[in-house]
């Protein structure tokens, strides 16, 4: 039985025409069953743990990255397939980092919601890696905020940025979407697949990121991708710093992160 759970979101006006498409595409497709939405009475905990007590095998999440993140973490470890049915909410940080997208979805080859009911229905089924940071499960990304850290690979290596430009990202998938130039490149670096997780130096100017992924080929850019299975990160001075984890959720220092 499939088991969709709607962002709370979508309870919008705005959003009324694109889930009536949704629904009215399941239903042709044959596989329209439970429709859980969220609400200010009904959370996200409460909306899972009633469709495993009710037998879901399948959950749909219709909403973006948050969601997707939000749910993934109710049910890792547990015999469940997780499907996505991408919406985009934009919001803006103080930092101008993006609240309310897709890039989960995206990477996986899911661009919009009538093609998402359609590779649903088709049971295209993939097992991936989840990041752990500090008893939490990531799917896409660990965005390092400040620059004053440290951190230690494998305890193998140790990482300390040298100037406060360049964004620190560590990743399961990929630090850009939509796809670089260069795709097939980028999904052999970045495989949710192959037990890693991947540390980036990456540019704030993403039309220089954009240049560097082109040539990815270059040494030079391989020198800034640094793989590893179990890393921490400090802070180099009294005060923590923050992270961000699948563009959303706010943590910490000190963090344990590992595949």
């Amino acid at each position: 039985m499939y088991y969709y759970i709607y962002d709370q979101f979508l309870s919008h006006k705005k959003y009324d025409k694109i889930l009536a498409q949704i629904e009215s595409k399941i239903t042709d497709l044959g596989i329209k069953d439970r429709i859980l939405k969220m609400s200010i009475l009904k959370s996200v905990p409460e909306l899972v743990t009633d469709a495993l007590r009710k037998g879901a095998k399948t959950i749909i999440v219709v909403g973006n990255d948050q969601t997707v993140n939000q749910i993934a973490n109710l049910i890792a470890g547990q015999e469940i397939t997780l499907g996505i049915i991408p919406i985009e909410n934009y919001k803006f940080s103080s930092n101008q980092l993006q609240y309310g997208q897709n890039l989960i979805a995206n990477f996986l080859g899911i661009s919009e919601p009538l093609k998402a009911c359609e590779i649903i229905s088709a049971r295209r089924v993939e097992s991936i890696n989840l990041g752990e940071v500090n008893n939490n499960y990531f799917i896409n990304s660990i965005k390092i905020l400040e620059h004053n850290f440290q951190i230690k690979c494998d305890n193998k290596f140790t990482l300390t940025p040298l100037t406060p430009d360049d964004l620190i990202g560590i990743y399961n998938l990929s630090p850009t979407t939509p796809p670089p130039v260069n795709w097939k490149i980028s999904h052999k670096l970045f495989n949710p697949q192959d037990n890693f997780l991947e540390i980036v130096v990456e540019p704030q100017n993403k039309k220089k990121l954009y240049k560097i992924l082109k040539t990815i080929k270059n040494e030079g850019y391989l020198e800034s991708i640094f793989r590893a299975k179990k890393i921490s990160i400090k802070s180099l001075s009294e005060k923590p710093i923050s992270v961000i984890v699948d563009n959303f959720k706010i943590l910490k220092t000190p963090l344990d992160i590992k595949i």
